[in-house]
């Protein structure tokens, strides 16, 4: 099948179409561990925007990559991959509206 979108080359796995009006590539993304700000980006500047770290981690459980249902994923691609050690709280936040908190555990 020939794919005509710009984003998408002829060995993808998935495929994707976007019809909302937000702006979820400019708004400023941070990382926190406990008190202090570890890493800031934009999910503009990431290497093939935030689809395609999505398509990266299905392309990876489609070969193998053990996924489990209620498993938090996160690619850091936006503000850099950090030590975090057990008992940390963690906060991603991407713009004013999304925020997502964890205290790490062990599984």
């Amino acid at each position: 099948m020939k794919r005509h979108s710009p984003h998408l080359d002829e060995d993808a796995l998935i495929e994707y179409r976007i019809y909302s009006e937000k702006d979820f590539l400019h708004p400023p993304g941070s990382l926190t561990i406990g008190e202090e700000v570890a890493g800031t980006g934009t999910a503009s500047a990431m290497l093939d925007g935030p689809i395609g770290a999505v398509r990266f981690l299905f392309e990876r459980a489609a070969r193998g990559l053990p996924l489990a249902e209620g498993q938090g994923i996160s690619t850091a691609a936006v503000t850099g991959v950090y030590p975090v050690r057990r008992g940390a709280e963690v906060e991603a936040r991407f713009g004013p509206d999304l925020c997502v908190r964890s205290t790490i555990g062990v599984a």
